[in-house]
């Protein structure tokens, strides 16, 4: 089956770090000092980030109610865990998926600490 292609330029135009500050997605910042919440992934989209960065965009739900935020999943780690648990890197055999996520503080982007988005391991 063909990734669907959602090019979110329209909902989003800027840099990750001012994606980490917009309320329409779910990052880091939404999950510091939170306990791992469990989520279910309903939908999932092939984006486009600015400069050309593809990566998926999870429509999830929580306790059976759809979130009104997406995840924008930009790490490869985290996209290689969810892949490996489908059994499949096709975006459509990720959807029904449940696990749980958290905020890691640890999580770095080069030599920077910037924190992140991590699946519980299980």
């Amino acid at each position: 089956m063909k990734n669907q292609q959602v090019d979110i330029d329209e909902d989003f135009n800027g840099t990750l770090a001012q994606l980490r500050k917009d309320d329409r997605f779910i990052n880091f910042i939404t999950l510091m000092g939170q306990p791992p919440i469990k989520i279910r992934i309903e939908k999932v989209a092939a984006g486009k980030l600015p400069r050309g960065k593809e990566c998926p965009i999870i429509t999830f739900s929580v306790n059976g109610k759809t979130s009104p935020k997406r995840w924008i999943v930009t790490a490869k780690e985290v996209q290689t865990d969810i892949a490996r648990r489908a059994g499949s890197g096709a975006l459509a055999k990720w959807v029904g998926l449940e696990f749980e996520i958290y905020g890691d503080p640890d999580v770095s982007f080069g030599k920077e600490k910037v924190g992140g988005i991590r699946i519980k391991k299980g």
